[in-house]
C-alpha cells in the first residue's frame, strides 16, 4: 500500500488536506491501521498531530467511520486550547478548519 509515484503522493496530499485527516491501511506496518490529524496553533500552523492505532483484525467501515470523527474531534478540542479557530467559508456558510 506504501505510495512510490510522486504524482500520486501529490494526489493523496490534496485529498489529505481537503479531508483534513489521512488514514494508514497497513502502509507502516502489516496488520495495524491508523487514523492521523492535525493539530493547529492560533496561527493556524500544525504544532502537533493525533494518531488513533488499531489491529486489522478490529478495522472495518463502521470502526474507520467511529474513528475519523474521534481523532477530527480530539484534535480540533486540542488545537481550540493553542486558540485556533475555524475559518468560516464564505462560499458554502460553513466552517472549516485551516
Amino acid at each position: 500500500n506504501t505510495i512510490t509515484d510522486r504524482q500520486e503522493l501529490r494526489r493523496r496530499l490534496v485529498d489529505i488536506r481537503r479531508l483534513g485527516y489521512s488514514i494508514d491501511n497497513q502502509d507502516y506496518e502489516i496488520g495495524i491501521h491508523a487514523v492521523g490529524a492535525p493539530v493547529r496553533d492560533h496561527r493556524d500552523a500544525v504544532v502537533a498531530g493525533v494518531t488513533v492505532v488499531t489491529p486489522t483484525a478490529r478495522w472495518d467501515e463502521a470502526r474507520k467511520t467511529s474513528l475519523i470523527g474521534l481523532t477530527l474531534e480530539t484534535a480540533l478540542q486540542m488545537s481550540e486550547r493553542l486558540r485556533f479557530t475555524e475559518k468560516p467559508n464564505i462560499i458554502s456558510g460553513s466552517t472549516t478548519k485551516g
